[in-house]
């Protein structure tokens, strides 16, 4: 049963190496005593310096014994401990995060200033075949592509922004039954989590309802799972090279967006295309989670036939916008903040006119003209229903005092400044964003954001007006400071 020391060197010597300063992230539980034990076995044979570390999420009423075992366990071991208490109940409160989220980056944050104060090489965690399988799993479920396929690394990167130390694990061909029976051979204990038997989340679903049915059905699923993963991981390697070859060719990062070449971006292997969307998704928020299959997918399919303005959404507040040579992602504020006014002018009922640099089309148009994707709605045209607008219409910046009835909302007034502040939209843009008014004043349309109450399209509307802002206005925008 010590084979998987074997397993639990060679991935020390391929990955930190001999010599180095693991941080050992122990919980109290049984995977994570194993590993802990494991590398101890180990350390003088690789030299390693080990330090545990415990963070006690004060989540459960015992959840103080474990931090007390855990020390025990340092001791008895002569190790280093560093412990520490977070109130991740009230973090989640704070940030708005459910319980498991926020716990998780208490955890991973802790674990990162602890391997910064000892200057660790790594932070060693007890992942296991198991919960490769499981991640495989989920991944598989909610359709991911090869990144979520892959599951985790041995070697990879935090997920605290900034992070300098690595994460580190070594066990993930190492099947949890394996650690359970070399503990008890070896007389070890360690502490049981009761949550783990909570089957409401989907993770422990699957470990205590569908990888049972797996493994009757085919033996040794969850180590033939594990090792498809690491398969995989080395055609992720690959494929990161040939993005970041690709990424330097098509791409223009900024703080606030993401500018491609179009025709470059086109000209790329469909696998790229996702990929270099994933990746100037993931270089805006570096925070997020996942982005969906079907989320990239509909973002390709506007970059590759969308006019000029139009739209993809994806999560976090970005879209995909198209255009003439470019395709930007980033929010509508972070690529549009050049349009803007300092004062009001008067619209033509129908046609054209030009103020400030900014040219606005009235056009009466037919319902067929409405689109029937509204998601992929250039964000420089709004459809109004004409028989709802009041003569003449005009277009002005904000006043102070304004309050306006966004869609959705039932007609219910909010202040117009307190809206843009929770949108995010910069504060010098608060004043000089372009509003669409009626003769009575009233709000119709917020430029580049949302469409009102006052004037939406219903399906009693019979004649449609369509507003439209110079998408020129935008792409200019786009090739500004960022």
């Amino acid at each position: 049963m010590s084979g998987w020391l074997d397993t639990l060197r060679a991935q020390v010597e391929a990955g930190p190496g001999a010599g180095s300063t693991l941080v050992v992230a122990t919980s109290g539980g049984g995977d994570s005593v194993a590993l802990l034990l494991g590398l101890h076995a180990l350390r003088e044979e690789l030299n390693l310096r080990l330090v545990v570390a415990h963070l006690d999420h004060m989540l459960r009423p015992n959840s103080g014994d474990d931090a007390a075992f855990v020390g025990q366990l340092a001791l008895k071991l002569g190790l280093l401990c560093l412990r520490e208490q977070r109130d991740v109940a009230k973090l989640a409160a704070e940030q708005r995060l459910n319980l498991e989220e926020a716990a998780r980056r208490a955890r991973y944050a802790f674990l990162e200033e602890a391997g910064q104060a000892t200057r660790a090489d790594a932070i060693a965690v007890a992942h296991t075949a198991d919960e490769q399988a499981e991640t495989v799993l989920m991944h598989l479920l909610r359709g991911a592509g090869l990144d979520g396929l892959k599951g985790m690394t041995t070697l990879a990167r935090s997920p605290v922004p900034g992070a300098a130390v690595p994460l580190f694990r070594p066990l993930l061909l190492v099947e949890r039954a394996t650690l359970r029976e070399w503990l008890r051979e070896h007389g070890a204990s360690w502490r049981e989590d009761a949550t783990n038997a909570d089957t409401t989340r989907f993770r422990s679903r699957l470990r205590h309802h569908l990888l049972p049915l797996l493994d009757e059905a085919a033996p040794g699923a969850r180590a033939r799972m594990a090792r498809a993963a690491s398969v995989l991981a080395a055609d992720y390697a690959w494929m990161e090279a040939q993005t970041e070859a690709a990424w330097k060719q098509v791409a223009d990062p900024r703080e606030a967006s993401v500018r491609l070449e179009r025709a470059a971006f086109l000209a790329q292997p469909e696998a790229l295309q996702r990929r270099l969307v994933r990746r100037a998704f993931f270089h805006l928020r570096p925070t997020a989670r996942d982005l969906s299959f079907e989320q990239v997918s509909e973002a390709l399919d506007v970059a590759r036939r969308g006019d000029n303005g139009m739209r993809a959404t994806l999560p976090g507040g970005l879209f995909l916008i198209v255009g003439d040579a470019d395709l930007m992602i980033g929010a509508v504020w972070d690529v549009g903040t050049s349009l803007h006014l300092t004062s009001g002018v008067v619209l033509p009922d129908e046609g054209e006119m030009q103020a400030e640099g900014v040219s606005v089309t009235v056009q009466e148009v037919g319902r067929a003209a409405l689109p029937d994707e509204w998601q992929a709605l250039p964000p420089t045209v709004a459809f109004l229903d004409a028989a709802a607008l009041r003569w003449p219409l005009a277009m002005r910046p904000p006043v102070a005092g304004d309050r306006w009835a966004p869609l959705g909302m039932g007609g219910q007034t909010v202040d117009l400044r307190d809206w843009l502040a929770k949108r995010k939209v910069p504060l010098p843009q608060r004043d000089v964003i372009p509003l669409l008014v009626d003769a009575g004043g009233t709000i119709l349309w917020v430029v580049g954001a949302q469409v009102g109450e006052a004037a939406r399209v219903t399906p009693a509307t019979e004649r449609v007006i369509r507003v439209t802002v110079a998408h020129r206005m935008l792409e200019e925008a786009g090739r500004g400071e960022g």
